[in-house]
């Protein structure tokens, strides 16, 4: 059981850079220059810390609601037995003496259906990883030098779904090229390798929960697309449904009716990929819907297939951390807290080619 959760893992590790059967893609110029030895820094970043250590950090790039979300559950998350890494709690924290470090990012995407824009945005996720790697922080925006420090990633979270339809492949790219062994997880493209995965070659109906307030409904689209190929799920369909529609309490009937109004073969899984969606009312709403001591299960019932999957975006990616851990050994193994850092991405002083500096997100604030 331990082998193949760790083989599950490993599996969707860069996964959303590493598809079989699809066109090959072109990197962005930046990768192209680092490749080339034409950033001496950033390659000596990328060797420095090719195989991720135990005393690192977890890293997790997002928005600054997403990265304080992430990072409240991610210290209080008591899962597993801490021996043995049974589901089990055991009243200590799965993660105890880990650092988590959050890059909070919430400047403009930019329109990405623009080319430029596109690659302005996958050149700055590049620019973020890096960062993420470096052991240097500046205390301000004119702080030149760096005065200050922090460990160095062992595990990168793209939090940001935008970062791994635009950005994910160009880390891949550059790590594969370089030699970095850290890995990074993209968790849209975690959850649908995990469904496929599980049901290769089938069809498959999938709802997708998703904050749609800055991410495009197509972009969701394009990546179940994209998985749908890489494991022969043809005719398999995704419907993307706005995580902010409707109340807690009948948001999975929204969903559900809506699906319902369009297409007539049952939802065989539920995605939910907004860390602000209480994924405990949704379970309490499918259990109404699906029980015959329920009157709604003569309406919703024959939605729901009979082994129909509700997937949570933090308790997968939770997992995967966990398991990624415990295969590589890069638990620190200390009794103590998880300690929270947050830093915000700025540009570097002086300069105008996109490079960027970290700041502590308490000096943003002030």
């Amino acid at each position: 059981m331990k082998s193949a959760l760790v083989l599950a893992a490993t599996a969707c590790v860069m996964y959303a850079c590493s598809r079989p059967g699809l066109p090959s893609r072109t990197t962005v110029p930046y990768v192209e220059s680092v490749i080339a030895g034409n950033d001496q820094h950033a390659l000596g970043i990328l060797e420095s810390v090719s195989h991720p250590r135990p005393s690192g950090s977890i890293v997790l790039l997002g928005r600054s609601e997403q990265c304080a979300t992430f990072a409240d559950r991610f210290a209080a998350c008591d899962e597993r037995d801490n021996v043995d890494a049974r589901l089990a709690p055991d009243g200590l924290p799965d993660f105890a003496g880990e650092t988590l470090v959050c890059i909070a990012d919430d400047s403009p995407s930019g329109d990405l259906r623009d080319s430029a824009a596109a690659v302005a945005f996958r050149e700055k996720t590049v620019r973020k990883v890096i960062a993420a790697l470096d052991t240097v922080v500046h205390v301000s925006p004119y702080d030149i030098q760096g005065m200050s420090s922090k460990a160095p990633a062992k595990l990168v979270i793209l939090g940001d779904p935008l970062m791994s339809e635009f950005g994910a492949f160009d880390v891949d790219t550059l790590f594969r090229s370089t030699g970095c062994d850290v890995p990074v997880i993209a968790p849209m493209d975690c959850m649908l390798d995990k469904l496929f995965s599980r049901n290769s070659g089938r069809a498959l109906n999938v709802g997708i929960l998703a904050d749609l307030s800055y991410a495009d409904s197509l972009m969701y689209a394009g990546a179940f697309d994209k998985a749908a190929a890489a494991h022969s799920s043809s005719d398999s369909r995704c419907f993307v449904f706005p995580s902010q529609a409707g109340s807690d309490s009948l948001l999975l009937h929204s969903l559900v009716a809506s699906y319902a109004s369009r297409f007539s073969r049952p939802l065989d899984a539920v995605i939910v990929n907004d860390l602000q969606v209480n994924v405990d009312s949704l379970k309490s709403e499918l259990a109404d819907m699906i029980s015959v001591m329920s009157k709604s299960s003569m309406t919703y019932g024959r939605l729901i297939a009979r082994d129909f999957v509700l997937l949570d975006g933090f308790s997968e990616v939770v997992s995967h951390c966990h398991a990624i851990m415990r295969e590589r050994n890069i638990f620190t193994h200390n009794i103590s807290f998880v300690q929270t850092e947050t830093y915000v991405p700025v540009a570097k002083p002086d300069t105008d080619d996109g490079s960027i500096i970290l700041i502590p997100a308490s000096y943003v604030q002030n």
